[in-house]
Formats: structure tokens, sequence, C-alpha cells
């Protein structure tokens, strides 16, 4: 009888002792994906990633390279003047890889870049959809330096990529809402203006904001981890950019 509850004792133990073991390889596991999560700003991101600014001069000489990363992802109709840009920028969006954007410039009275998508996209999978940016000829966009250009640029990808996660169905009720409620539209285009800073463009956007003013734009850096009380943040001036519609 004594030797049964010896056992018995025992094989109690032994599995209080299991369970403990369990117990520590869990929370080990999560103080480890607590401390890889927190070593660099948001996941892929580190600090010292993101250049702070683009010229033309150091970067002139990257178009071929880039060219060839990007291979068949971009037309440009008209011109190619924000080619190098737009390359850059796409860097910031690798959920954009392989996704094809179309860039036209032309004459037209509404704002000076748009972006939008190609009509038959409601009618394709994600993987077959095609997105378009539209810039209107003898704009500011063909004046300005490389630097604000790419953040212009991002912000308007930044759209491309909340697109990318939306189904046909979903993408035509952003457009209704888009261009029936005004507190959409600047809800919508202020989470542009998040996404793109999230993605690193903060350092462009301190250079000339879109939506945002320079204070929020940095106060969103600062959150993110990549810009530090003692950096030198030059002047922004928000553009005055109001789109009547993405979808032509």
């Amino acid at each position: 009888m004594g030797t049964f509850s010896q056992k018995k004792n025992k094989a109690g133990i032994n599995k209080l002792n299991r369970c403990r073991k369990g117990l520590i390889y869990r929370w080990a596991a999560c103080l480890l994906a607590i401390l890889v999560c927190s070593s660099t700003s948001y996941g892929q991101y580190p600090y010292y990633s993101f250049e702070k600014r683009y010229t033309q001069s150091a970067y002139g000489d990257k178009l071929d390279s880039l060219r060839r990363i990007y291979d068949g992802e971009f037309e440009f109709v008209g011109k190619d003047g924000i080619e190098l840009a737009a390359l850059l920028a796409k860097g910031y969006y690798p959920d954009l890889k392989n996704v094809r954007i179309k860039v036209i410039y032309k004459d037209h009275k509404r704002a000076p870049i748009i972006a939008t998508i190609d009509v038959w996209n409601f009618l394709r999978g994600k993987k077959k959809r095609i997105y378009k940016v539209i810039v209107r000829n003898n704009s500011f966009v063909e004046r300005i330096s490389l630097n604000k250009l790419v953040g212009l640029v991002g912000h308007e990808f930044a759209h491309f990529s909340f697109y990318h996660t939306k189904s046909s169905l979903s993408l035509l009720g952003v457009a209704i809402s888009y261009n029936t409620s005004k507190k959409y539209h600047y809800r919508f285009e202020k989470g542009a203006d998040t996404l793109a800073i999230h993605r690193g463009l903060g350092w462009q956007y301190q250079e000339m904001s879109i939506y945002m003013n320079q204070q929020e734009v940095r106060e969103l850096m600062e959150r993110k981890g990549y810009w530090r009380k003692d950096e030198e943040i030059s002047g922004s001036r928000p553009l005055p950019l109001r789109r009547r519609s993405r979808y032509d």
C-alpha cells in the first residue's frame, strides 16, 4: 500500500515538473520575441536604414541598377521625369514588389499628381492589377528636388499599398466614400501620410509634408524610433493638394 502511494506521489511530482518546464519554455519564448521585436523599430526597418536626403548627384547613376531590380514593374507614358523618384520610393513598399505601376503625364485640371487604379482592376485578381500615377504636365512636380519628389511619390504609393489589401468590392466602397465624404477624404489622405512615414519616408516629409504638418510628422517619426530630439530637421511646407477623384 505504501509502495503504491509512493509511486502515485512520484508520478504526480513528475507531472508537476513537466508542467513547470512547459511554462518556463513558454515564458522564455515570449521574452525572446519581445527582445527581438524591440531591438529594431517596427520590425524590418532599423533606425539607420532610412535615407535622410536623396540627391540627383548621389543617386542619378543608380538609375540603371534600379531599373533592373524593378524590371517590368513600371511603364512611363509621355515623360519619365519622376522615374528615379518612383524607383526609389517603391523600395519602401516591399508589399508592392512585382506590382505593375503606370505613370502617365497629361494635361488636366485636377491635382498635380494623382494615384488611381485602372478601371479593369475591378475585374482582375490582385496579382494582375495595374495602378496608375497621373502627373499634370508642367506642374511643380517637374520642378521640385529629388528628395521632395521621393516623399511625394511615396505618398501615392501608400495608397497603392492600401488598395492592394482590398478586394474589388472593397475598392468600390473606398471610391464611393472618397468622392462623397469630405471627412473620409481627409482621413484617407492623412492615413497615406501615416503609412508613408511608418515605412521610413519621414525625412522626406520633413522637407515637404503632404497632409500632416511638421510637428505631426516629427512626433510620428519619434514614436517609430527613427528620429531623435537631437536631430536637425529642415522646415517643411504642406502641399495644397486636393483630389476630386482617384478613379478615372
